[in-house]
């Protein structure tokens, strides 16, 4: 079965969280910075695979195929710790069936938040919004290569990766309101449709056209 008959469901969305549950499929090999729970699906990749609910940390490559339901939970590294992830995949591995999706949603709605230290945060977004890594590293009087260590050691991820990540998010969003791809990929800043379809499948395994085929409920 080819990926466009696959990946059909319902995606919540919010500032630093999603769901998808619904038709699974196969992915290729990709790499976001977020955890990752994979309920009903086999996950290929270095990661604990014990019980029934898998949880995937940030900037691990892996591959996610399902024939059947999937359930998939995203947690955004910037937002949430892997204590917080781990108990959700714990919560998860003891329910006695399927997560019901809206019951599901209102608990990560409900997941407290880890904010990381006000001073990275910030010089994060400014990096994230397009300043340049040295002239956000020099506002915190560090060097380049000490703010990239300090983010990737806090966060999982490089500020490089957090920028694309960021641009794959609005393009999703976009997606999700009903945007085509193409016009999504323009107002996320990707240089054309290609472009995002590229991206989309190295951070998130599948095209953005696929994304295209789900029912989106965004937090409010």
């Amino acid at each position: 079965m080819n990926e466009a008959a696959t990946w059909r469901g319902r995606i919540w969305r919010s500032s630093g969280a999603a769901v998808f549950q619904g038709q699974g499929g196969s992915t290729n090999a990709h790499t976001h910075p977020a955890y990752k729970l994979v309920l009903g699906a086999q996950v290929d990749g270095p990661m604990n695979r014990e019980g029934r609910c898998l949880v995937v940390p940030p900037g691990v490559a892996h591959l996610v195929s399902a024939a059947g339901e999937v359930t998939l939970v995203y947690l955004d590294a910037r937002v949430y710790d892997a204590s917080t992830a781990q108990r959700l995949g714990h919560q998860l591995r003891l329910a006695a069936g399927p997560s019901d999706f809206e019951a599901l949603c209102d608990d990560v709605h409900r997941l407290p938040t880890t904010a990381h230290e006000s001073e990275l945060a910030t010089l994060l977004s400014l990096f994230i919004a397009g300043a340049r890594r040295g002239d956000v590293a020099r506002c915190s009087g560090r060097s380049t290569s000490s703010f990239t260590h300090r983010v990737s050691e806090r966060t999982g991820a490089s500020p490089r990766f957090w920028r694309t990540w960021s641009r794959v998010l609005l393009a999703v969003d976009a997606i999700g309101r009903g945007l085509t791809v193409t016009d999504a990929a323009h107002e996320a800043d990707f240089s054309d449709g290609p472009h995002l379809w590229r991206v989309c499948r190295s951070t998130l395994g599948i095209s953005p056209s696929t994304l295209a085929g789900c029912h989106f409920v965004f937090d409010r």
